[in-house]
């Protein structure tokens, strides 16, 4: 039998198969998207929420805000600075909020506020 360059066997496509699934397996195990649940002082902004931030239409004279990705290396690392540093804007007057988008489940936020990168971090009404 003649083999064309590049072609998948059936054996491999079964594989790689398998391997999708474990990977999803194992997000789905892990909660997916993890890295600020119950963090004090951090909210979760979706796309409207994070368009009223960008607009200051909240009640905060001021927005830091994370855009990131739950698979992001760069994002793991920041993750717990940035949440310590959110509970630390809940010590004080609570003028300035932190908050985080992440660009897995709310792309077109991410899009809007023309993040190329992962985590970009942006102030708003600051």
């Amino acid at each position: 039998m003649r083999r064309i360059r590049g072609a998948r066997t059936p054996i491999m496509r079964c594989l790689g198969v398998v391997l999708v699934l474990m990977a999803v397996g194992a997000l789905a195990k892990r909660g997916g998207d993890s890295l600020f649940d119950d963090a004090a002082g951090v909210t979760r902004l979706d796309r409207a929420g994070a368009r009223a931030v960008s607009r200051n239409e909240t009640d905060a004279k001021g927005w830091v805000v994370v855009f990131y990705a739950p698979w992001c290396g760069h994002c793991r690392h920041y993750a717990p600075e940035f949440r310590k540093f959110a509970a630390a804007l809940t010590v004080g007057d609570e003028s300035i909020r932190a908050g985080v988008v992440s660009c897995a489940a709310e792309s077109k936020a991410c899009q809007d506020n023309a993040v190329q990168g992962y985590p970009t971090i942006k102030s708003f009404g600051v």
